[in-house]
């Protein structure tokens, strides 16, 4: 079993269970011990890949910007309009941990600053709009950040091998600490294959874990901001990631998104998602500083 059997089990709509097992299976056969591969496993969240390459239906990046009935296109504290990030038709992806079945996901950024230097609950908002209730496709505004051509992308389901950090800091006493370095190496790569964004599962990050970074997007936040959120999740606790996106370029569409190497995160209070609430999500970037998943 190697990244690429993995790989086509979810191509092939292989259930989310038999994919974690399979997974398993995989580190085993390199040798790595039932103790560590539990920790790998831990921090392998279900998940939901989103590509260009896969089969698409509604589901896009970018494209005109879409609004639930009665609510205009969110702005910036200035003139500038946010950018129209995502649109999700949740009907469309396969059965996942966490998210609505049905009715759709509106994602807008600040997709210059990427959350940076803005207060978060204004650099990014989404919305959920419940199956059967209108949607409006607003006339845009002249001062739209980073405004993107529609890039319609498909989706599969997956166990993301993330939070590889974290992962090793667990293993640090562990004999085979190496071991699982080497095979996740090996076995992570494919498994992401056509995985440019994701919704849910486990952030693959560059830097340092979503505790870390959660603090930090709340450092510059306006003390009514601050007053939405108990004391832990301004800590980083209680957060899950909500989705990921990575690197896009199309120059077929003139598209050229976070650049090479960038990651944008967006996080979600666990109460917040489990109660079908979306307007204290907020985000954070990185830039790769390093090679490999491991």
């Amino acid at each position: 079993m190697d990244g690429n059997d993995l790989l086509n089990m979810s191509l092939s709509d292989v259930p989310l269970p038999a994919q974690r097992q399979a997974l398993g299976e995989a580190l085993s056969e390199r040798g790595v011990s039932q103790a560590s591969i539990s920790v790998v496993l831990r921090h392998t969240g279900d998940g939901v890949a989103l590509s260009k390459d896969l089969p698409a239906g509604r589901t896009r990046l970018g494209g005109p910007a879409v609004v639930p009935a009665g609510v205009e296109w969110p702005r910036l504290q200035d003139e500038w309009y946010l950018g129209f990030l995502m649109l999700v038709a949740l009907d469309e992806l396969p059965p996942t941990n966490g998210l609505p079945e049905s009715g759709t996901l509106l994602f807008f950024e600040d997709l210059e600053m990427m959350g940076l230097e803005r207060d978060p609950l204004v650099a990014t908002r989404v919305f959920y709009v419940p199956a059967g209730e209108p949607l409006i496709e607003p006339a845009s505004p002249q001062n739209v950040v980073f405004p993107m051509p529609a890039l319609p992308l498909g989706a599969r389901a997956l166990p993301v091998p993330g939070e590889a950090g974290l992962v090793v800091d667990a293993l640090r006493d562990a004999p085979d600490r190496e071991l699982v370095i080497e095979a996740m190496n090996a076995l992570a790569g494919p498994m992401l294959e056509h995985c440019s964004h994701s919704l849910v599962g486990s952030p693959v990050m560059w830097r340092g874990p979503m505790t870390q970074e959660i603090p930090r997007v709340f450092a510059d936040a306006t003390d009514e901001t601050r007053s939405r959120f108990s004391d832990s999740l301004l800590d980083g606790e209680g957060w899950q990631l909500l989705a990921q996106f990575g690197s896009e370029y199309d120059r077929e569409i003139g598209l050229d998104f976070l650049g090479a190497g960038g990651g944008l995160y967006l996080c979600i209070p666990r109460e917040d998602l489990a109660a079908r609430r979306f307007d204290r999500v907020v985000a954070f970037f990185q830039t790769a500083s390093s090679f490999g998943c491991y």
